[in-house]
């Protein structure tokens, strides 16, 4: 595994990804609650959150990868949320951000951020009632070491070589080998 470029490893630090987390909540409560003037700029500062997470996700595999590299030991070693883990915070986030959104929903200035939090929640419950659908059709996801079937239809020969001629067109170092079958 390359090592990712400098501002990969600057740009996905979990300082940098924690800071404009911070920034983009900070300006969508602004958005919401205070001033919509400004809040706009959430924005642009939840994509740059969401690149630096990319790069912050870069990043610690090649640390993870790097650590299992130096010890040998063959296991992942370090604190890793599980995806039941990352769905109870994520859970939490947006109950935090619904709490907020329907405090604030009398307020006119709030109603735009409040329309745009629930039509992002919408487009995230279809979207993952779209993956649900999807992994219940294909029988659910196949992961780890499970092996999944896989069949290959060719057509039949219609002949084969006969024993002779099979023998003819081996190379002549296996003659002597098959003179003494």
């Amino acid at each position: 595994m390359n090592k990712p470029s400098a501002f990969t490893m600057f740009y996905g630090h979990i300082l940098t990804v924690t800071a404009l987390g911070a920034l983009t909540f900070y300006l969508g409560w602004q958005w919401i609650t205070v001033d919509a003037d400004v809040g706009w700029l959430c924005i642009p500062t939840l994509i740059a959150t969401a690149s630096s997470r990319t790069a912050y996700n870069k990043a610690r595999s090649y640390q993870l990868w790097k650590r299992e590299w130096d010890s040998m030991n063959g296991g992942t070693p370090g604190l890793k949320l599980t995806p039941a883990q990352r769905r109870i915070v994520g859970t939490l986030a947006w109950l935090a951000m619904a709490w907020v959104s329907v405090t604030v929903a009398d307020d006119p200035s709030a109603q735009v951020g409040v329309g745009l939090f629930w039509l992002a929640s919408l487009g995230v419950a279809i979207i993952a009632l779209i993956r649900w659908l999807l992994c219940a059709a294909t029988g659910g996801a196949q992961r780890g070491g499970k092996h999944i079937a896989v069949r290959v239809c060719l057509p039949v020969a219609r002949q084969s070589a006969a024993l002779e001629q099979a023998y003819q067109a081996l190379p002549e170092h296996y003659w002597p080998l098959m003179e003494r079958t």
